[in-house]
């Protein structure tokens, strides 16, 4: 693994082709645009970032991936994992353990979105 320090987090590639995790690292405080610089040309060159030890709320969750791009939200008429009648929800806990979406090996082979044309 080569490690990257910048500013008070680290960004270590995996001895792999694609991944990179990032430690030290707080998504809910304000971001420098040069920080989100960095992570988006790791994110280009490796494209897995995997950010440990997170807390963040829904709003500080999606203010921080907004810094990526713009985000796929499917209207409520289009069921997707976790759907409730009427309500699609904007982020959904994916988890590796008992009862978490996806975790345990309930979910069958998808395509999330495809787009026809």
């Amino acid at each position: 693994m080569s490690t990257l320090t910048l500013t008070n987090f680290e960004i270590t590639a995996f001895d792999t082709p694609l991944g990179s995790v990032v430690t030290g690292f707080d998504a809910s405080q304000t971001i420098e645009p040069e920080v989100i610089l960095r992570l988006k040309q790791e994110l280009r060159e490796r494209h897995i970032l995997i950010f440990k030890n997170q807390n963040l709320t829904d709003e500080k969750f999606l203010n921080f991936a907004f810094h990526f791009g713009s985000l796929f939200v499917p209207p409520d008429d289009i069921p997707v994992l976790a759907s409730q009648p009427g309500v699609t929800p904007v982020i959904i806990p994916v988890s590796n353990v008992d009862g978490g979406y996806t975790g345990t090996g309930e979910l069958t082979f998808h395509s999330d979105h495809q787009k026809n044309g």
